[in-house]
C-alpha cells in the first residue's frame, strides 16, 4: 500500500479514535464527582492519571499487538493481502454496527455497553478518591470499545511496518496524543465554567453527526483498504 494512502487510512483512524464518546463520557463523569469531593486542584491532579491511564492502555494494546503480530510472523509469513480483506471486512460490518446499534435507542447518550457496564462505569467514576483509582478508571474505560478500536490498532500497526523508524515513532506519539483530545476537550468545557449538564446536552446535541461521521469513517477505511489492495496487490 502507498505512503501517501497508508497516511491518510491513518488519519482516519485517529478521527475515529476522536469520535468515540465512552471514554470522554466516563471523563466527564469521574470530574465532575471528583469537583464536588473538594476542589477544581484536585479534580485536575486525578485528571492527569486518568489521562496516563488511558495512554498505558493505548500502548499496551500496541505492544500486545505488536508481539502477536511479529511472533506469529516468524513461525510462518503473514498474507498481508488476506489481513487486509478481513479487516476491510470488519470495517464495513462496522460501518452499518456505528450507524445502527453504536447509541442506544432515545434522546440520551447512552451507548451499545450492558448497562451492568455502564453501571460499573458510573459507580466507578464516582469512588474515585487516589491517583490509583483515577488511573485504572481511565485504563480501564477503553476496554468496552474494543470491539471498534482493536481493529484500528492493528491496521496502524500493519501501516507502520513500511515506514522508518523515526517516523514510525513519531506517528505513534501523535496518534496517542491525538486520542487525548476527546479528554482534553472536556477537561476545557469545566476550565471555562461550564458542569456536567451543559456538557451533557453538548453530546446529545452532537449524537447524530457522530453517527453519521463514525459510519463514513468506518466505511472509507474499508474502501481505502479495498482500493490499495488492487493498485498494489
Amino acid at each position: 500500500m502507498s505512503i501517501l494512502v497508508s497516511v491518510i487510512i491513518l488519519i482516519i483512524i485517529a478521527l475515529i479514535q476522536n469520535l468515540l464518546q465512552l471514554v470522554p463520557g466516563v471523563f466527564a463523569s469521574f470530574y465532575h464527582y471528583a469537583l464536588g469531593k473538594k476542589n477544581r486542584k484536585f479534580a485536575d491532579s486525578l485528571s492527569l492519571y486518568f489521562l496516563l491511564g488511558n495512554e498505558v492502555f493505548i500502548i499496551t494494546i500496541f505492544f500486545i499487538l505488536c508481539t502477536l503480530f511479529f511472533t506469529i510472523n516468524n513461525f510462518f509469513e503473514i498474507n498481508t493481502i488476506y489481513l487486509y480483506w478481513i479487516l476491510a471486512g470488519i470495517f464495513t460490518a462496522e460501518t452499518t454496527i456505528s450507524l445502527f446499534l453504536y447509541y442506544r435507542k432515545g434522546k440520551f447518550t447512552e451507548l451499545f455497553i450492558s448497562r451492568n457496564t455502564a453501571s460499573n462505569l458510573e459507580k466507578q467514576s464516582k469512588n474515585v478518591k487516589t491517583p490509583s483509582d483515577a488511573f485504572i478508571l481511565g485504563f480501564l474505560s477503553r476496554v468496552p470499545e474494543l470491539i471498534f478500536t482493536l481493529p484500528l490498532y492493528l491496521l496502524a500497526i500493519i501501516l507502520l511496518i513500511d515506514f522508518l523508524v523515526v517516523p514510525r515513532a513519531l506517528i505513534l506519539i501523535l496518534f496517542i496524543f491525538i486520542s487525548l483530545l476527546p479528554i482534553i476537550i472536556i477537561h476545557l468545557f469545566y476550565f471555562t465554567g461550564h458542569n456536567l449538564s451543559h456538557i451533557e446536552r453538548f453530546r446529545i446535541k452532537i449524537k447524530p453527526f457522530i453517527k453519521i461521521f463514525l459510519s463514513l469513517s468506518f466505511l472509507s477505511l474499508a474502501t481505502l483498504i479495498i482500493i490499495g489492495i488492487f493498485n498494489h496487490g
